[in-house]
This record gives C-alpha cells, sequence and structure tokens, in this order.
C-alpha cells in the first residue's frame, strides 16, 4: 500500500484581533501567532440576514513571521494562504486534546486601522493590482514590427 501526504489549502480574509505574538525560539527561528476574524453570513428563508464572525488561529515562521511582527497591527485587513493542520496532545488528566490552526504560507498586508479601507479602493473592496496592458499583435501582412 502506498501512502499519499495531503494537504488542506486555505485562503482567510480577515482582520487581526490583537497585534502578532513574537517568539524566538533557541534554534533563532522566528514563530508569530496571531488570530484573525472572518466575518461570514447567510440569508435565511424569512428574508432575516445572519451574520457569523470566525477567529481563525494562524501561526507563520521563519521570515514571514519576522516580516508580520514588524509591519502588521491590531485591527490591520490580511489575507492568508495557508495549510489547515490539527496538532493533537492529552493534557495533564490524560485527556485528547487538539487545535486547528492555520499555518500560514503567504500572507498579503491590506491596510491598517485608519488607512482607509481594501489598500486605496472604494470602503470594503480590495483594490486589484494593475495589469499591464496585453501584447499587440504583430501586423497581418507578415512584415516584422521592428
Amino acid at each position: 500500500m502506498s501512502y499519499s501526504k495531503g494537504m488542506l489549502q486555505i485562503v482567510g480574509l480577515g482582520r487581526i484581533t490583537a497585534d502578532p505574538e513574537r517568539a524566538e525560539l533557541p534554534s533563532g527561528m522566528v514563530k508569530v501567532d496571531f488570530r484573525i476574524a472572518v466575518n461570514d453570513g447567510y440569508r435565511k428563508a424569512d428574508g432575516s440576514d445572519v451574520e457569523h464572525t470566525s477567529f481563525v488561529p494562524v501561526v507563520a515562521w521563519g521570515k514571514l513571521a519576522e516580516n508580520i511582527a514588524q509591519w502588521v497591527v491590531k485591527g490591520q485587513e490580511l489575507i492568508v494562504l495557508g495549510d489547515l493542520v490539527q496538532d493533537q496532545w492529552q493534557n495533564e488528566a490524560g485527556e485528547n486534546r487538539s487545535k486547528l490552526y492555520l499555518k500560514a504560507r503567504t500572507v498579503q498586508f491590506g491596510s491598517k486601522p485608519g488607512e482607509g479601507k481594501g489598500g486605496g479602493g472604494e470602503e470594503g473592496e480590495w483594490q486589484q493590482p494593475a495589469t499591464a496592458p496585453a501584447p499587440t499583435a504583430p501586423p497581418a501582412t507578415g512584415e516584422v514590427p521592428f
């Protein structure tokens, strides 16, 4: 029987709930822990709206962690791409425990509190980066365009 390692990638868009907690391990590796608040909702059959906020724990390591610790503040918008990880352990009473968290691979920094929303876009919208114009096709006559 062969063994296949799988992974579950998640993209989270939300606001960081507190300043990141930076820790440096004895090896020199840097780690940050933080949570993002992700808002969601739906409309019930009677037309009323139901809002829900999930608080997602996130862990980042290395240079990414250093950048987050240096530049990210409470309330800032973030887009986090990472792997869903489950830690499992037994507590002192011998009870099984587990925790799900997002292990960050990349983090896109959005606006900080007081800077407006979405990195310069309209309120509540993320601004897409400008794209380069599409290249033009060479003349149809077979001539080289230079």
